[in-house]
């Protein structure tokens, strides 16, 4: 599952593309979301059954939709000028949803994020196929742990209460 704006440096045109690798798997990509690129992705979901656009829908039901997929996908392009100094807020979200997260190793993530995560080493199409293959392939206990302590470190450590925490310390100078 793929949810956010349809733009070319969230990677959306990527994760298309590698969708054409996937064609005998049982690996259906949806996507949420809209922007500029709505239309490519629309003709995408045309050319490829195995690709799903649902278009906007609120974010509650996008959170349901994140806990009952398998994989969420944020395939960012990691030198893209604009995720250079941007935060995906949609990685709580997805870590949230104790879904197995599928990533970009983007600036703002930090140590607490290596082991919570599955990683993109390499945005090409064929290369992200196999990777969201291979994962595909994982044991389910252990894929199923990596959603679940993904939740927990989101939980102990990135909440807005701990935030705010962590910034008051770092003010009266505890930090």
């Amino acid at each position: 599952l793929f949810c956010g704006a349809l733009t070319e440096y969230n990677g959306i045109l990527n994760l298309i593309d590698a969708m054409n690798y996937l064609q005998d798997t049982d690996i259906i990509l949806d996507i949420y979301g809209g922007g500029y690129l709505e239309n490519c992705v629309i003709e995408a979901s045309k050319k490829n059954k195995k690709i799903r656009y649902h278009g906007k829908i609120s974010n509650q039901e996008v959170m349901q939709k994140q806990r009952e997929a398998w994989l969420l996908v944020n395939p960012r392009i990691v030198d893209d000028p604009i995720t250079q100094v941007t935060f995906p807020s949609k990685t709580f979200e997805y870590l949230l949803s104790g879904t197995p997260v599928l990533s970009t190793r983007l600036n703002g993530y930090g140590k607490e994020y290596e082991d919570n995560m599955y990683w993109i080493e390499d945005l090409s199409a064929p290369a992200l196929a196999n990777t969201i293959s291979d994962i595909r392939n994982i044991e389910v206990s252990e894929y199923q742990n990596m959603g679940e302590r993904a939740k927990n470190m989101i939980m102990s450590k990135k909440l807005w209460t701990k935030q705010c925490n962590k910034i008051y310390k770092f003010l009266k100078g505890e930090e």
